[in-house]
């Protein structure tokens, strides 16, 4: 067993989840930002809105100035600052731009972001689907985020906005049910650098992917799950930079 396995091996999905509940600064954002948008509207739509405003800003969480918690705080003052109400998709993504045009945390790439946000267009069409549909197949919306942006259904992004958008319905719905067992977990440099100093510094992004697809079926915590403790729990202890 080597030194990942050994401290996976000390979870469980009740410790997983309340540890994504209570220390993860991405959840703790949604919640309040949801708290503030409940106040405002309860209807079925803004709940649906709210969980594609997660997922597009998921998929475009990556070459970041600064952390990711510190994005998705951003993210989270941005939802707050306008009516969610009456908007479409064309008003959506100019705000959008200008967001990502004046953001501390996420200027990089701005093209290809905008491009990547304009793809969802599809899926806001069909958001309802995130609240009646999805909600109980996440493979099914995998393989639907991934064919609309073309990427792999293992792709960083894909898979971390599974993640998000299953935060969001746990919020909505006020109770927990684990993530599919199926998907796999987002290979960034934060599990890598793990990876690398606690298995093995030479294997592929193959490799690593079964390698946490393996200690999920071992331990019974989905590889989305074991993405919590990487981040949250063992890179601090590591001691590393962000």
């Amino acid at each position: 067993m080597d030194k990942l396995e050994r401290y996976i091996s000390k979870f469980d999905i009740e410790k997983v989840k309340n540890l994504e509940q209570t220390k993860d600064k991405q959840f703790v954002a949604l919640l309040e930002v949801w708290k503030y948008i409940n106040i405002k509207d309860r209807s079925a739509d803004i709940k649906a809105l709210f969980l594609f405003l997660i997922v597009q800003n998921a998929l475009i969480w990556y070459q970041l100035s600064w952390t990711g918690e510190d994005w998705w705080c951003e993210f989270c003052e941005f939802v707050k600052s306008f009516d969610l109400t009456d908007i479409d998709f064309d008003d959506l993504l100019q705000k959008w731009k200008t967001f990502l045009q004046n953001s501390k945390n996420n200027k990089r790439f701005l093209k290809t972001k905008t491009n990547r946000l304009l793809k969802t267009n599809s899926l806001w069409l069909e958001k309802n689907k995130l609240i009646d549909i999805w909600s109980k197949d996440m493979e099914a919306l995998n393989r639907y985020l991934a064919n609309m942006m073309w990427q792999k259904d293992n792709a960083k992004t894909i898979v971390f906005a599974i993640k998000m958008y299953g935060y969001g319905l746990r919020i909505l719905d006020k109770k927990f049910s684990h993530y599919p067992f199926d998907i796999a977990i987002p290979i960034d440099s934060r599990v890598t650098k793990i990876y690398n100093q606690l298995v093995d510094s030479s294997d592929s992004f193959k490799d690593i992917v079964n390698y946490f697809f393996d200690l999920s079926s071992k331990y019974n915590i989905p590889s989305l799950h074991i993405d919590s403790i990487l981040w949250i729990d063992i890179w601090s202890k590591l001691g590393f930079d962000n």
